[in-house]
This record gives C-alpha cells, structure tokens and sequence, in this order.
C-alpha cells in the first residue's frame, strides 16, 4: 500500500471514529448527510468530481454553523460537537492539503473529547486506542510524504512498520501512565455530566404500561458480583408500592432516615454483592432480599433515603454508572415486630372493592389466617384460565385488574402481583407490592450475575403478625432462555472489567493494584487460576487446531505473494541455472550470459528497471509492471 493510500485511509478513518463515537448525540439526517459529503470527498480523491471552491466553502461553513446553533438541542454537548461536524465536513470538500489534514485530525480529536465527557463505556475505549494509532500513523506518513527525500517500495514498508511500532508503544506507555498517575480522593468533573437519554426503570409512580415497557427491552440493568451462584432464586428488591388507583401504583410513605453513603443494620448479611447499577429514569437502588448493609463507594458523596421496608433510593436520578455494595440475609420474610401505618396497606379503590371482595371471600372462606389465605389466592391465580402474557387487549372504562381477574385471565407479573394484593387487601389482610428484577444470567468467567430490563418483576409481600412481611409470588414461573454463547458472555465480562478497572480506577485500587505488582515481583507465585468453564480440550480438537496450523503455515509459505525480483530466481532457477538466496542483481546477469547471451541482456534489462523503482524511488506504475512480465515471459520461452 502506498503512503498516498494510507494517508487518505487513516485520515477517513480517523473521522469516521470520532462521528461514532458521538452517533447518539446526531439526528439521522445529519448522519446522511456527512455520508453524503464523505462520498463527495471520495470522488474528489479519485478525480470523478471537482472540489468546490474555496470562497463557496466559507461561505457554507459559516451558515452552517449558525443554523446549527439555533436548532434546539436535548443536549448542551450537541452545541459543542454541531460546529466541530461542520468545519470537519468542509474540509472534505475542498482540495485537501497537508495543513488540511493536520486540521481534520485535530477537529476530530476534540469531537472525541466531547464524547469522552458522557461516554466511557467499553466501545468508547476500543475507539480511543485505534484512533490514536490510526492517527499516529497517518501523521507519520503525511510528514514524510513531505519531506525532500523520496521513498522506494521497501523505505515505504520499513516506514509503515515503524510508524505502527511507535504507535502501539505510544498506546503502552499511556497504559503504564495512567496505572501509576497518582490517584486524587476528590472528583474535578464528578458534577458534569452530559449523558444521552437514560433507560426506564422502576419509579417511585409506575402504570402496568410501564412495566410492560421495561420488560420488553434487553437493556443491561446492573451486573451483581457474588462468590458462586445461587442455589435459590434471587429477587433482587428495588421499590415498595402501597397505593394503587386505576392500573398505577405509587409510593405514599416517607423514608424514616436519611444515611450518607452507608446503610447498616446491626446484623450483617451472609452474601456479599458489589452492584454495577446502569443509568435509568429512576433512583432507587437495588438489593438481594433482605438487606443489611448498603454502602456506595464513590468519589462524591451519596445521601441514601432509606424506607422501613428496607428499599433504598438517591434523592437525584441516577443518571451515570455507580458501584455499591450490598451485603444480604436471603430470608423469605422480613421481620418486623409490628405494623405501622396498616391503614396504607388495606386501601383499595372503592369501584373495585366489592367485586374483589365477593371473590376473595368466595377462594378463601373462614380462614382467619393470614399466610393461608394468601396461600389459596396465590395458588388459585396460579391454576387456569390463569396466564402470563404480554399481549393483553384493553376494554375501556374497566379498571385493569378487573378485566384480568373477570374477562381476559391474561397479563404480566403486575397483573399478577396487583390482583393478589387488592383481593387480600379486600379481605382486610395487609399486603403490598415490590418491584424489582428476579434472576439473571450467570457469568462463570466474572463470577457475577448479568440483570437485563426483561429480567424485571414485581411480586407480593403479605403482613402475618408476630413474623413479619412475607414474600409471595403470584405469577406463574417462566423459564428464560440466555445466551449460552461463550464469545458473549467474554465480551461482558471485557465489558464488567472495563467499568470495574478502568472507569472506577481511585486511589484505593490503585493501591491494591500496586502492592499486588510489588508483592508478586519480590515473592512471586507464577499461578494461574484460570475460570471454570464447561469447555472440555478433546485429542479429536486438538488434532484438528494443529492440522489447522499446519495449513495456515503451509499456504503462507508457499503463496505468499512474490516480488518483482524473487519471480526473476524463480524463472532462472527453471531455467537451470544455480541460484543462492543472497546473489545481487549484477550476479544474476552474470549467471544468465554464461548460459545465454540474449537471456544475460533480459536479465540485465530487467535489473535495470527493477533498480530504479528499488532504490531510485520510481513508481511501480503499469508500464513497468508490464515490461517487468514481457521481460520474464521472453525468458522463460528461451529454450535449455
């Protein structure tokens, strides 16, 4: 490839990643039309349109620039990265010099740093490292396309593999650099944030709508270290519900404390869980059930609202990644001596009253127990006609749960959860509703479980004097199916180690981290504990993946593309004649008029133009292409 080549791609390249990296912040119309202009610049470059002029261009830019900043924007780091797309763009059109291309790189450097101020996921840091590279390497081969010297084929090789070299040490180095740049306690951007619109979550007010929204996304909700998966089924607590009114449950209660950073009860769970929560619409965090101790571990400090019902929200919107930890008692029930404010757990909206109470009255009968008559109401939604559903139609002027209970008998875990808690409610048993998620997919390689928005659920809890709050869940069990791809569940795990090492990195893992490199570099233990996995190595596999080298060797060895100069050996060597593999081009004419005088003229022929273009610094343009191949034709048709 030549440098001409590589500068254009590293320069169209460099763009193409930085529009990327910001892709979310541009309307689908502007994507279109820099594909259009991009297209446009190709044409100049291959000579199949005219650059536009100058004056024109100027012109363009400044227009604009001013209708893009009077569009309105859903995000102040659009005002910042509209004119930075404009003046990139404008640069593509016209006739594109060396300090044009110095231009692009810097303006695409910035649109990154505008991306950098609300993305840093995982995506965005692959895109950063081949950005630099790209970058480095196209700015090594523009300066010496500009240089006074020319370069040969073999110069412009040896260039490419330095400029690679030097990039990737530049990548390294910026690595070492950031792993031992002393770490601050303090945040000096911990209040910006720029962040695209976040995902829906449970609320402090929720529609079954809603949830039925949250179901249906694949969306990542929060990723949960544990030890070793569970032998139970985790419902992960989220929000407690008390008031219902047409197909909408809200929270009516107060939190009773409010706690900086750490939550804790005088007990301490036995499960440990560190929580990587996704941003959402919502504040509320979430926890396996029953809690005891929460703690955030944050640069900036947390204001933790904590209810009587053990949930736990922010009081602002969680509206970036944050890392906590949770430390549980994964009990059925919630202890609580007492009940206060019963009257909040009895409501149930006068119109739908009396239908519930018929029916509840009729499953339940004279059963004074509380636990039993949730048993039988639990066990009756349970059976048929009784099924879950996302697809349910809607009658007007009906209220949800009656429809449910009396005509469709289909619905989601709402539908589920909000009839089993009214038709006790109507029987004067205190119940309430929990939103959360229930199970996960689990991840062997990072030991932890991967919570997605389909995982979302909401169950029942019923009050029994003298124990407490105990867990019910009405909605028939679904089995989820995951992805049991080892690729995926590797690339989340990338992914879990990114946020944990990279976008959490303070001074306290710094520490860690160096006293582990100290520790292990004056008493080392050089072992491997390498991930269970079901993956067992086979003689049939292993024989196959060295078969499968074999054959990768074999056709890079002997298919290899061959130079101008190595076919000339190769035609001499067919026609009889002693060939070293360090013999000059003078020797091998020598060779060829011993054995023929006209074949010593082809060769000497041959030499001379294969000469110009290796060290004179002549293309290898068609023209020569073809003389080079007319000469070893006409050698290889001269009888032995």
């Amino acid at each position: 490839m030549s440098l001409d080549k590589v500068i254009r791609f590293c320069l169209y390249g460099s763009f193409l990643l930085a529009i990327y990296s910001v892709r979310l912040f541009i309307s689908p119309i502007w994507l279109l039309f820099i594909s259009l202009c991009l297209i446009y610049s190709l044409m100049i470059q291959y000579r199949l349109a005219s650059p536009l002029p100058s004056l024109f261009l100027n012109i363009l830019s400044i227009l604009g620039i001013i209708l893009s900043l009077l569009f309105s924007h859903s995000e102040i780091i659009s005002l910042f990265i509209y004119p930075l797309i404009i003046l990139g763009i404008i640069k593509f059109l016209g006739d594109i010099k060396p300090r044009d291309i110095w231009q692009v790189y810097l303006i695409s450097f910035f649109i990154l740093c505008g991306a950098a101020t609300c993305n840093f996921d995982l995506e965005f840091g692959v895109i950063l490292i081949v950005f630099t590279m790209i970058s480095i390497i196209g700015l090594v081969c523009l300066n010496a396309k500009r240089g006074s010297y020319r370069l040969g084929p073999s110069g412009e090789r040896r260039l490419l593999s330095f400029s690679l070299i030097w990039s990737a040490s530049i990548v390294i180095s910026a690595s070492i650099f950031f792993l031992f740049l002393p770490r601050s306690p303090f945040s000096l951007f911990s209040g910006l944030s720029f962040t695209p619109s976040a995902k829906t979550g449970f609320t402090e007010k929720i529609s079954l709508e809603e949830v039925k929204d949250i179901l249906e996304s694949t969306d990542v909700a929060f990723r949960v270290l544990v030890k070793k998966p569970f032998a139970f089924r985790p419902y992960w607590r989220g929000i407690v519900y008390e008031t219902y009114n047409k197909g909408t449950w809200y929270v009516s209660s107060f939190p009773k404390e409010r706690r900086t950073d750490t939550f804790s009860l005088r007990k301490l769970g036995d499960i440990k869980q560190v929580f990587y929560l996704e941003p959402y619409d919502g504040n509320s965090l979430f926890t396996l059930e029953y809690p005891c101790r929460l703690t955030i571990r944050t640069k900036c400090h947390h204001v933790i609202k904590v209810w009587e019902n053990l949930s736990f929200s922010l009081t602002n919107l969680i509206s970036r990644r944050i890392r906590y930890e949770v430390y549980s008692d994964p009990t059925p029930y919630l202890p609580q001596k007492s009940l206060a404010n019963r009257d909040i757990y009895l409501k149930v909206p006068r119109d739908i009253k009396k239908r519930l109470s018929e029916l509840a009255k009729s499953l339940v009968g004279g059963i004074d127990n509380n636990l039993e008559a949730a048993k039988i109401i639990n066990q009756y939604l349970h059976s048929k006609p009784f099924q879950y559903s996302l697809h349910v139609p809607k009658i007007d002027r009906l209220d949800p749960i009656l429809q449910f209970l009396f005509y469709t008998h289909r619905g989601w875990c709402e539908h589920f959860a909000s009839a089993f808690v009214l038709l006790l409610r109507s029987i004067d048993i205190p119940a309430r509703v929990v939103g959360g998620y229930v199970g996960g997919q689990w991840n062997a390689l990072g030991h932890y479980y991967l919570v997605r928005q389909s995982d979302a659920h909401t169950w029942a809890e019923v009050w029994q004097d003298g124990k407490g709050w105990v867990r019910f869940d009405p909605t028939p069990i679904l089995h989820k199916s995951y992805s049991h791809f080892f690729i995926s569940r590797f690339l989340d795990y990338i992914r879990l180690r990114w946020y944990a090492y990279i976008i959490n990195y303070d001074f306290t893992l710094q520490r860690n981290i160096i006293h582990k490199l100290t520790r292990y570099t004056f008493h080392p233990k050089w072992r491997v504990n390498l991930p269970k996995t079901k993956f067992r190595p086979s003689l049939k596999g292993i024989i196959t993946l060295i078969g499968l080298c074999l054959l990768l060797f074999f056709i890079y060895r002997h298919y290899t593309p061959l130079n101008y100069y190595q076919r000339l050996k190769r035609t001499l060597a067919a026609q009889g004649l002693e060939i070293g593999p360090h013999q000059t081009g003078m020797e091998l004419a020598r060779l060829a008029s011993e054995r023929d005088p006209r074949m010593g003229q082809l060769v000497m022929e041959f030499i001379k133009t294969w000469y110009e273009v290796r060290y004179g610094g002549a293309a290898m343009d068609r023209e020569r292409k073809e003389y080079l191949k007319r000469i070893l034709g006409q050698i290889k048709n001269i009888k032995r």
